[in-house]
């Protein structure tokens, strides 16, 4: 009975986190293409709402952030292609220990023109 009061005061100190306490998510932003493609400009949601615009950027752009629990993201990608090729948006988020899920937009222009990729708002 002498170890009953340390192993008890070692299992709370061991517990569980505080349920109060706003968790984080992992939150990874992709977009690539092949092929003749110029990527116009992308807009994002940087996880309080607030919508940023990356003007130009390369094939290959990836953005990752910590965003807490009731945060938000979406997307939305302009694209031109002057010929076939591929090209995919993706947003992924990870909370840590416990799972990780995503969204994503595909296209597969066949001949030259403009178009858009879009991942809808998601609370995180």
């Amino acid at each position: 009975m002498r170890f009953a009061l340390p192993l008890a005061a070692v299992a709370l100190a061991c517990g569980a986190a505080d349920p109060a306490a706003p968790t984080s998510y992992a939150v990874a932003y992709t977009l690539a293409t092949s092929g003749p493609m110029a990527i116009d400009s992308v807009k994002y949601d940087d996880g309080h709402g607030t919508i940023l615009k990356v003007t130009a950027p390369a094939s290959g752009w990836t953005l990752t952030l910590t965003v807490t629990t009731g945060g938000s993201v979406q997307a939305q990608a302009w694209i031109t292609g002057s010929g076939p090729g591929s090209a995919k948006l993706k947003v992924s988020w990870t909370h840590a220990g416990v799972s990780t899920q995503a969204d994503s937009s595909y296209a597969v222009p066949v001949a030259a023109q403009k178009f858009a990729l879009s991942i809808p708002h998601h609370t995180l």
